[in-house]
């Protein structure tokens, strides 16, 4: 916690692997600024929350539909008391077995507005071959 009883960056990656485990399309919703930017893909960038949580949808019905993640390895480096930049790995994980060769690292810039944690830059990136 960064204020007594206030949630700090690291509320992002609960927010997102809950929202993950559930497949719950409102949850990622909520996680995101309207102006956000992600990149899952390093050849395609999705602006805007609607667009960002239209890709969430997608993939939830189809192959993310059975597989839910783990965070680890999380590390949060303040920028200002309002924004930070949040890096973890996810790990994927398919009927309780950890699925091989989907490993990502993720960066996310975390802002404070209205006294809540939300993403409004992300970026999944590979694990090196």
């Amino acid at each position: 916690m960064s204020d007594a009883g206030v949630a700090g960056p690291e509320s992002v990656i609960n927010a997102f692997v809950d929202a993950w485990n559930t497949h719950d399309i409102d949850a990622f919703d909520r996680l995101f600024t309207d102006d956000a930017v992600w990149v899952a893909v390093a050849e395609l960038r999705v602006v805007g929350r609607p667009a960002i949580v239209a890709d969430f949808a997608e993939i939830h019905t189809t192959w993310a539909s059975a597989v839910t993640v783990a965070a680890s390895d999380v590390t949060i480096r303040s920028l200002r008391p309002d924004v930070a930049v949040v890096f973890f790995h996810t790990n994927y994980i398919d009927d309780g077995v950890a699925v091989p060769g989907i490993d990502r690292a993720m960066i996310m810039t975390a802002v404070r507005e209205s006294g809540r944690w939300l993403v409004a830059a992300g970026q999944v990136t590979k694990e090196a071959r």
